[in-house]
């Protein structure tokens, strides 16, 4: 019964921090992310929208809505793109969860249709 409670009291410490983070000046913005695979990929977030391209090295753009769930959550879904390949992007559910702020760059926690993905950072590069 003591470790059962010893428990409670450390997951409930967790998700207690993990609520303390700030993440209002996070919610708009123009991003780039740190991982190689999507160096190139440039995120303009606005309150409602957000906007994916890799307007440097292709003419790749996807839009999708976005919502705020909670202060460090929010999903997104494409709605439209603008190379028939990437069709397929159209519907998918994107959830974020911020899990940590240093500086400029966030630490995101990503679900794409209810499956966990990757663990990403992202660095805000521009104010909107």
């Amino acid at each position: 019964m003591k470790i059962l409670s010893l428990l409670i009291v450390i997951l409930a410490s967790a998700n207690s921090f993990a609520q303390n983070i700030d993440c209002s000046s996070f919610k708009t913005g123009h991003f780039k992310y740190l991982d190689k695979s999507y160096a190139d990929l440039l995120t303009i977030r606005t309150d409602s929208s957000q906007i994916d391209t890799y307007s440097e090295t292709s003419n790749f753009e996807a839009t999708s809505r976005l919502k705020w769930l909670s202060n460090c959550r929010y999903e997104f879904e494409y709605y439209k793109v603008n190379d028939a390949k990437f069709q397929p992007l159209i519907g998918t559910k994107y959830t974020i969860q911020i899990t940590a702020i240093k500086g400029d760059t966030i630490v995101c926690r990503k679900v794409v249709n209810n499956k966990l993905q990757v663990s990403m950072q992202m660095v805000k590069i521009k104010d909107l």
